[in-house]
């Protein structure tokens, strides 16, 4: 009898025990996120770029905004890793699958690279258009969104004559139906023009990649982004977006003229000061500014301007202070925004292309 109940002790002990033991769940490992690999265009690796901060160029935002953001779709995880890579990587390495989504910051670069290198720059434009027909992502901010549309306006008939020999329209990558609009005698001039006088040819500046201009743009609201509405992005002579092709989505469109709230003289005479020479006249008001399309089994999201650097809050530069060769000085009034504050246009354009926003 006394080992009868000890068995039955045993027994309901060994039952309470498999209970606790199943009321408690199971410690699930964690689980990695899924890697997504971005590749970005490196276009602050010029003369004029040596010994500046590289967070603060283009190149330098993009890999800020996008490298190690995670974000999670339909109960998965997912990472952006970034690779930057230059013109020679771009002919060797970029593929898809192996890389999802190929992001062009603004610059001149995606000509004057091709220009500079003649027996190659077919297979340079045929290495991003197969990885995007693939199914790669394309994200491409002012010079980097003009090289990707069908054609492109750089100049007016009363214009000077003479244009940089590597402006031909040859090295266009043609992806996207559209005429990318920024004539280099006007829209382009914002170039080289910022506060305080920061761009001198280039970027080689007191604070490097504060140059350009905030200004307005009006992100409908049926655009995909989380954001709408009125949205100071910054201005660095990039492309307004016209002539819209049947699958080309139009997401925002300019609010400012340039020429209005920061008015310039046109730098058409190297050698004599710019005040001497007409005044600027843009025409991007009311164009497009952002832009998304296929092109094969991928997408692409186009911004004329450039959401990877800090803009101002968009109030009047009316304290213009002196212009020369290269220079056009202005204080802005409006408050400074962080780099960050519209990082969320970059990232949620790149998950758009992927299909994961």
């Amino acid at each position: 009898m006394k080992k009868n109940m000890n068995k039955i002790k045993i027994l309901a002990i060994s039952c309470i025990i498999l209970m606790f033991c199943t009321a408690i769940p199971p410690v699930k490992a964690a689980t990695s996120p899924i890697i997504i690999k971005v590749a970005i265009y490196n276009v602050s690796n010029d003369a004029d770029d040596e010994g500046q901060d590289f967070d603060k160029s283009v190149t330098g935002g993009m890999k800020l905004a996008l490298n190690n953001y995670q974000f999670t779709k339909n109960g998965k995880t997912y990472k952006f890793v970034v690779t930057i890579m230059d013109y020679n990587d771009v002919i060797n390495s970029l593929s898809y699958p192996t890389y999802k989504i190929f992001v062009a910051p603004g610059d001149n670069d995606y000509w004057e690279d091709q220009y500079n290198h003649p027996s190659s720059c077919a297979t340079f434009r045929s290495k991003i258009r197969n990885f995007v027909s693939a199914g790669g992502g394309y994200v491409g901010t002012c010079g980097g969104a003009s090289i990707a549309c069908t054609k492109k306006v750089s100049t007016s008939p009363v214009d000077p004559s003479y244009k940089p020999p590597w402006l031909g329209s040859s090295f266009l990558l043609k992806m996207v139906d559209a005429t990318a609009f920024n004539r280099i005698y006007h829209e382009q001039q914002y170039v080289w023009s910022g506060q305080y006088g920061i761009v001198q040819f280039g970027h080689k500046c007191p604070e490097y990649g504060a140059g350009g201009i905030p200004v307005r743009s009006y992100i409908y609201p049926s655009a995909p982004f989380s954001v709408s509405g009125y949205r100071s992005i910054r201005y660095w002579g990039g492309p307004a977006f016209k002539n819209l092709g049947s699958g080309v989505q139009a997401w925002a469109y300019y609010v400012d003229e340039p020429s209005d709230i920061a008015p310039i003289h046109v730098n058409r005479r190297w050698w004599a000061p710019r005040a001497t020479d007409p005044w600027v006249e843009t025409d991007i008001k009311s164009k497009y500014s952002i832009i998304a399309a296929t092109y094969g089994n991928g997408k692409l999201v186009l911004f004329g301007q450039h959401p990877e650097v800090f803009t101002w809050e968009p109030k009047d530069a009316n304290d213009y202070v002196w212009e020369n060769y290269w220079h056009n000085k202005y204080k802005w009034y409006g408050d400074k925004l962080s780099n960050s504050y519209n990082y969320i246009l970059i990232r949620e354009a790149a998950r758009w292309t992927l299909g994961l926003l």
